[in-house]
């Protein structure tokens, strides 16, 4: 388990990527993670660094409040 400081610290680091395309597995099992080490899907939010997730965050965030759900 991680404590809240680390994982601050790693989150905020620009050493580490969410980019699909630098993930490594410690241990390859096949057919578990497609996408490791593939680029990712155009469009795929969680696998883009700042600045471009940190704008279409911005752009997407009203869409996902709660007020915008129930209206759906």
């Amino acid at each position: 388990m991680t404590s809240h400081r680390p994982a601050r610290e790693i989150l905020a680091d620009a050493r580490f990527s969410a980019r699909s395309e630098l993930k490594r597995v410690p241990v390859a099992r096949p057919g578990a993670d497609p996408f490791i080490g593939q680029p990712a899907l155009p469009g795929w939010l969680v696998d883009m660094d700042p600045p471009d997730h940190t704008r279409f965050r911005r752009l997407l965030a009203g869409q996902f409040t709660f007020r915008a759900a129930v209206r759906r």
